[in-house]
């Protein structure tokens, strides 16, 4: 019996230390699904807010009605007219695109460039980086696993411990989140780079003027 007992904690901390990046999106999806339904919203914002006149609705209705369609709050009217223009010319993919962006955004800096946006991405965000944090993920999560376990003792007080044990186990979270928003944004300008350059040659070409013959 008592062998049975640190088997059964073994199996239980595992199984919910897998389940943590499972239930966060899971949380995270639950909140984004709270909205009209989805081709209703689509009518309405092309029929309303897509490329219409700047004076005809208030910026913030327009924001909020972007907002509507993509299921995030992390972006604007002036961004989805860009992301529907490039799907529209099927240079991306409107659903893919705005997914990475929500994930993501908070590691990507934007630059108006007049009919462009140029998506740059923030100081330290590299694959490197982004590796790193997976492995603290998986280090700060061992760590609190053996604590809890008892294979590491650091302190005399139990609760000394436990509380180190618990910081482990939320700076491992922290680091798998900042990992996924990370991997998120590199798939997003991964996506998202091409088909900008691609929209900026393609208006260069036809601005640029005809040359007349002599």
């Amino acid at each position: 019996m008592e062998f049975i007992n640190p088997i059964s904690t073994i199996i239980a901390v595992i199984v919910a230390i897998f389940s943590i990046p499972k239930s966060l999106h899971s949380i995270n999806e639950f909140r984004r699904k709270k909205f009209k339904d989805e081709l209703e919203n689509y009518k309405e914002y092309f029929e309303k807010f897509y490329n219409c006149e700047k004076n005809i609705y208030p910026k913030l209705l327009q924001d909020k009605a972007a907002q509507n369609i993509t299921r995030t709050q992390e972006t604007s009217a002036y961004l989805v007219n860009y992301f529907i223009n490039l799907h529209e010319k099927n240079l991306v993919n409107f659903d893919k695109v705005t997914e990475h962006y929500h994930w993501g955004n908070r590691f990507i800096l934007i630059e108006d460039q007049g009919s462009t946006i140029i998506f740059k991405p923030k100081r330290f965000l590299s694959k490197r980086v982004c590796s790193i944090n997976y492995f603290l993920y998986a280090f700060f999560i061992g760590i609190g696993i053996f604590i809890f376990l008892g294979k590491i003792d650091l302190f005399n007080a139990e609760w000394l411990n436990n509380f180190f044990g618990i910081a482990n186990l939320i700076l491992g979270i922290a680091c798998l989140r900042t990992a996924d928003d990370m991997h998120e944004a590199l798939k997003f300008l991964k996506l998202i780079n091409l088909p900008t350059r691609e929209l900026s040659t393609r208006d260069e070409k036809l601005n640029s003027p005809t040359e007349s013959n002599n």
